[in-house]
């Protein structure tokens, strides 16, 4: 992979074609001096080395596999074969330890190929057909939550948006809906085949009105209550009635209404009198609520993300987006709070355990590296799922944004909940409203930030709320300019 830059270069004529040696030429000058291909070892040990192609092909897969015991034994007959042919010992060990080196990253040529093609006509595929492309590339990996996380980031990049599972449009897979793509039923959690046939071929008749309608309609021993609740949980009725506790809380009443009337389903003249749909009201969840149990259920966050909502507070705490952090190379004690998303343990020559863990946030996910030192101060209550503080070092590894840990605890987003809802009021008068805005526009040069700014004109008994590029950082420095300007009785924080 290192010489792919050296093999564009040479490509274009930026840089001389050299070789190891003259008498490999022939061998390389298809691929300007860079050894690529599996095929190129043997025909450089056969001509080199002397070797048979038999002998050659066992030195491919000496190199392939890495195994020190078999390479040695490659090595002294690669090096007497080199030696015999008429070549020096530098030449011939260079030759070999160049060859051992390649298999980083090998290929036999028609396997090159192949994966040439592959990557070719994908890539036309997602430039021209982005919908169809993303679609089928998540129905190809359903489970793997890492990998759908990742996508469904790109195409939002790209401007696609991810829709939840519906019971009106969802099919098994994920589908193109519009300009969108819609997640299918097969992606919730103990929804099988035999309920998404059932939901679909009920659903070809008329589409389902509401949740009454639903349990009337489909067979309720495969659409059963746990079934339900679990399209209920996931989102898949919101369209439907948004409130998801009210609609748990309906489900016995609906399925024993449906189980009253089943034997009248087909007609549908009665049931347009007969037939209410009498929901049992209850407070509806909290967003944080619906947020994990689209986790639990789908395995990502779709609707929105738990720290979206509090993101102003989080920038005007320091904490930058992940997304960020690609324009953060080399900064140190950078701070981020984002959730673990995975933890994976691994162990050093010394035999001591460190962790690598994926963070994400609403923008992305991001890489991190946490040493052993640290590792053993915090692996007892370290957990996936658990949103943390994380501070470090911002780093590139083989092309990889990674954040070197220097600390991590937990935190709490409660923490949040009262700094999210602050406001600073400012109190004027009509007469000087447009003098006062003239001073806060000033004032975001000094104090940008995410507290939104609340005008209040007393002689009209009028407020509102100014635009997201009037939002200031309240610290005590920005407080006291406001109040040195509008007076301290009219500037309030809260």
């Amino acid at each position: 992979m290192e010489y792919i830059p050296t093999y564009i270069k040479r490509k274009k004529g930026l840089e001389q074609i050299t070789y190891p040696h003259p008498d490999l030429k022939d061998i390389l000058q298809d691929t300007y001096g860079v050894l690529i291909y599996q095929e190129q070892i043997m025909q450089i040990a056969h001509k080199i080395a002397g070797f048979s192609l038999g002998e050659a092909d066992i030195l491919r897969r000496a190199v392939s596999k890495k195994k020190e015991s078999l390479l040695a034994e490659q090595r002294n007959g690669f090096l007497q074969g080199c030696l015999k042919n008429g070549y020096t010992e530098q030449i011939a060990k260079e030759i070999f330890n160049w060859i051992v080196k390649f298999a980083n990253y090998g290929f036999n040529k028609s396997h090159a190929v192949a994966y040439s093609k592959i990557s070719y006509e994908l890539a036309y595929l997602k430039a021209q057909y982005p919908l169809n492309f993303f679609s089928e590339v998540m129905n190809s990996i359903i489970g793997d939550y890492t990998k759908l996380t990742n996508y469904m980031r790109e195409a939002n990049e790209s401007g696609i948006q991810v829709l939840g599972p519906s019971i009106q449009n969802s099919y098994g897979f994920y589908k193109v809906e519009s300009n969108a793509i819609r997640m299918g039923l097969q992606t919730i959690k103990g929804i099988g085949h035999q309920v998404i046939q059932e939901v679909i071929g009920v659903r070809k008749q008329a589409p389902f009105k509401n949740l009454f309608d639903f349990c009337l309609r489909v067979d309720l021993k495969i659409c059963n209550r746990t079934v339900i609740e679990a399209l209920i949980r996931a989102g898949a009725f919101d369209e439907l009635y948004s409130n998801r506790a009210t609609l748990l809380a309906s489900i016995d009443t609906a399925m024993e209404q449906g189980e009253l009337f089943k034997e009248y389903k087909d007609q549908p003249s009665f049931f347009t009198d007969a037939l209410e749909a009498e929901y049992i009201e209850m407070t509806d969840f909290s967003q944080m609520k619906k947020l994990q149990d689209e986790k639990d259920l789908l395995g990502l966050y779709i609707s929105s993300h738990p720290l979206k909502n509090y993101r102003s507070v989080l920038n005007q705490k320091g904490a930058f987006t992940l997304s960020r952090a690609k324009t953060m190379l080399g900064k140190r004690n950078a701070m981020t709070i984002a959730i673990v998303q995975e933890i994976k343990v691994i162990r050093t020559k010394r035999g001591e355990s460190m962790a690598f863990v994926t963070l994400n946030d609403e923008t992305g996910i991001l890489d991190t590296v946490m040493f052993p030192e640290l590792y053993r101060n915090v692996n007892r209550w370290l957990e996936e799922e658990m949103i943390v503080q994380v501070i470090g070092k911002i780093d590139q590894r083989k092309e990889r944004i990674q954040l070197v840990m220097n600390d991590i605890a937990q935190f709490e987003l409660e923490s949040l909940q009262e700094e999210s809802e602050k406001r600073i009021y400012i109190k004027v008068t009509e007469s000087l409203e447009e003098e006062a805005l003239q001073n806060l526009y000033e004032t975001t040069k000094s104090f940008k930030g995410n507290v939104p700014l609340i005008i209040h004109l007393a002689d009209k008994k009028k407020t509102y709320q100014l635009q997201g590029f009037y939002h200031l950082n309240a610290n005590e420095d920005c407080l006291r300019e406001l109040k040195r300007y509008f007076g301290d009785k009219n500037v309030v924080f809260r």
